[in-house]
Formats: structure tokens, sequence, C-alpha cells
């Protein structure tokens, strides 16, 4: 009789451990509320897998989609386009000075110009690459690559433009800052909110309207000349 019951007991036992295993090996299935959710079964749980769902690749390209519609409310240059492989050397490196594509900087005499003056030492009342202030800078630029004379001084080149409101700044036109006074330094706006100048600090570079110093020292724009 304990025999008899013993093979019984290991008979359960044995019987038990195969449907176990049968278990753990079902394949996988596919969830019937959403098709495109697969069951994976790990230790007998079901985990829903959203790999290679529809609704998932969606959502993707539609965030994708705001992400580039936000982008081009900031930087309306994004989604210019043009022939990349024929673009001078100096646009791709002032595209990233101005932060817009190489494609958008189509005046190159006005980067080769910067690119000669860059970096020069800023020296009050200085005109030459040993030492530049802003309005002659400005004065240089204006002449050699619009072929547009303007006056020497800050005040003088203020009185001689036409006001400008910022949001319909071009290329060329001037900005007028209050450093150490009223009308006392200018510079060329590029385009995508940026300008060059000849900075006490750091001499001929480009800066940023909304860097918070020139933000609160801007004091309007002009334009010279028919552009």
């Amino acid at each position: 009789m304990l025999r008899l019951s013993t093979f019984i007991l290991l008979l359960l036992v044995a019987v038990s451990s195969c449907r176990s295993t049968r278990s753990n090996r079902t394949p996988a299935r596919t969830d019937k509320k959403s098709p495109d959710r697969a069951l994976a079964y790990n230790d007998a749980h079901s985990v829903p897998h959203n790999a290679g769902s529809k609704r998932v690749y969606k959502d993707v390209q539609r965030s994708s989609r705001k992400n580039i519609e936000r982008m081009a409310a900031v930087n309306p240059y994004i989604n210019i386009s043009g022939d990349i492989e024929n673009s001078d050397l100096l646009q791709f490196k002032y595209s990233l000075l101005t932060d817009v594509p190489v494609e958008a900087l189509k005046d190159v005499s006005m980067w080769r110009y910067l690119d000669a003056w860059y970096g020069t030492p800023y020296r009050y009342g200085g005109s030459s690459h040993a030492g530049v202030d802003c309005s002659a800078f400005t004065m240089g630029l204006m002449s050699e690559v619009f072929a547009t004379p303007i006056p020497r001084t800050v005040k003088e080149q203020y009185k001689n433009s036409e006001r400008i409101d910022k949001e319909n700044l071009q290329e060329g036109d001037l900005v007028f800052f209050n450093t150490r006074g009223p009308l006392s330094h200018v510079g060329v706006y590029l385009l995508n909110n940026k300008f060059a100048h000849a900075s006490t600090s750091s001499g001929v570079m480009i800066s940023d309207l909304d860097e918070d110093y020139f933000a609160r020292r801007y004091q309007g724009a002009g334009r010279i000349g028919n552009r």
C-alpha cells in the first residue's frame, strides 16, 4: 500500500512539471484588444510590448513635427535650402557663429570682409588692423561691402540713417547702443538677430541683440542707402 502511494505521488509531480514546462515555452501571441501589442511570456507572466506599434510610430512622427515647428518659430532660417556643395568655406565658419544653415549666408563678400577684421583689437580713434573703434569698423564695412559711404562718428551715423523697427532689420542695417552714454556704440546687423561690431573687450566680433548686456542698452536701428 505504501509503495502504491509513493508511485502515485511521483506520477503527480511529473505531470505537474510537464505542464509548467509547456507553459513557459508558449510562443508570444497577440493581445485581442490591441492587435499591435504582442504578449511576451516570462515565468508565466504576460508583459505588454510596444515594439513595432503603429501608434508609437505615429506619436514619434507627431512629436518630431512639433519640434521642427518650434525650431522654425525661433529660427526662421532652419527651412532654407540651397546648394551646400558649392558653399564657400567661410560660409561654413560663419554659419556656426550665426546659428543658421550654410545656405542662408548668400553674400560671401560680407563674410570675407568680416573674416579679414575678425579679432582686430579695439582702439579708440583707430581705423586699421592694428586697432579699430566701432564707428570706423561700421564705416569701412558699409563702404566695402555695400558701396555705401557713411559718416565717421556714431552720432552722425545715427543722424544720417532712417529709423528701422527691430523686427524689420535687414543685413547691413546699423544698430545703436548706449554703452557709455547716449549713442556711444554701433554695429552692423547680419541676420538671425546677430550683429558685427568692434567691442572694447574683445575687438571685432559677432554678438546677439538678445544678450542681456545689449538688450538693456539697445537704442534703435537705422538704414542708410537703398537695400
